[in-house]
């Protein structure tokens, strides 16, 4: 018996397998339970864990823009067992967000491997008889702050889509934040304008009571083949992503990192999981560490002069 518990011990070692790997696998997920991230974070996990053969607890952990759950994981011990779930939030917007933050993006992270990216979709009042984007900057040069914008809250992807498009259109307009259902306020006139993600807002286009204007993304979107990109539409360098991706406390073994990445990348190419993602407006991401390092260091250095000159910040 002695021998046969030796044997197996020598065959992880040489292996490098950890004995961790024999734990579940906590996964922070920074946003409540029942929210697209959350949703996102167990469609994958599922299949993350299938190749992986361990089993991935999520825990979610929800406040400040994904900052208490970026803090909680900082705070986790660095052996395998405790992975995030970042997003474009937590990884590139809340720095320049937020005057006190729990954790440094680059220094308290290890990044594994992204999971998937959606773009949002400018839609407006059809009363207003803005049908381009063009004809949307001409009515707000016109008209300067009175066209209304609502948003899930300062700092979120929509908000600073539309910060983003005011910055390089030179336009100004008035922000309204909304919790939820700023897009049935749009629909209402008691808004005019909002960035929904795509799934959400489809139905509402097809059936006439938004009109689209462009997509955030640089390709258009499958959903809406014939709505144009806010980069085709005059603005090339413009594009804003809300995307996930899996991270790991600084300091965790190469090899953990490795294997997740590696489960990560078998997962994201199964078709039914790429369809599943499709269906709710998500593109897997895949890749190495290196390139969810080269995203984020993307981000961070996106949001600064955006927020700072549209003067949101947050205590």
């Amino acid at each position: 018996m002695l021998a046969a518990g030796l044997a197996v011990a020598l065959a992880r070692l040489s292996s490098g397998t950890h004995a961790a790997d024999n734990r579940p696998i906590k996964l922070i997920v920074p946003f409540g339970a029942g929210s697209s991230v959350d949703i996102l974070a167990r469609l994958v996990s599922e299949r993350i864990s299938h190749h992986l053969a361990t089993p991935i607890v999520i825990d979610n952990r929800a406040g400040a823009g994904g900052g208490v759950g970026a803090t909680a994981a900082t705070q986790s011990v660095p052996d395998g067992t405790n992975l995030f779930f970042g997003t474009a939030g937590t990884h590139g917007i809340n720095p320049a967000l937020y005057k006190k933050l729990g954790y440094d993006p680059v220094k308290d992270f290890e990044p594994i491997v992204g999971i998937s990216s959606s773009s949002n979709v400018m839609v407006v009042n059809p009363k207003l008889g803005i049908k381009s984007l063009a004809d949307f900057v001409a009515r707000a040069k016109a008209s300067p702050g009175s066209l209304t914008m609502g948003s899930g809250g300062n700092g979120t992807t929509p908000h600073l889509s539309g910060v983003l498009l005011n910055r390089m259109a030179g336009i100004d307009t008035t922000h309204v934040p909304y919790k939820s259902g700023a897009i049935l306020d749009v629909i209402a006139g008691r808004l005019a304008y909002s960035f929904e993600s795509v799934p959400s807002a489809v139905p509402f286009i097809k059936s006439g009571q938004v009109q689209p204007l462009a997509v955030t993304a640089t390709r258009r979107e499958p959903m809406l083949p014939a709505v144009p990109t806010i980069a085709e539409s005059g603005y090339p360098s413009y594009e804003v992503m809300a995307w996930v991706a899996i991270f790991a406390p600084r300091g965790t073994p190469k090899d953990v990192i490795e294997r997740v990445n590696a489960a990560t990348n078998k997962a994201l190419a199964d078709p039914d999981l790429v369809r599943r993602l499709a269906e709710i407006g998500g593109t897997p991401i895949g890749g190495t560490p290196g390139d969810l390092g080269k995203r984020v260091e993307v981000e961070l250095m996106r949001w600064p002069e955006v927020i700072k000159a549209a003067n949101v910040t947050i205590d």
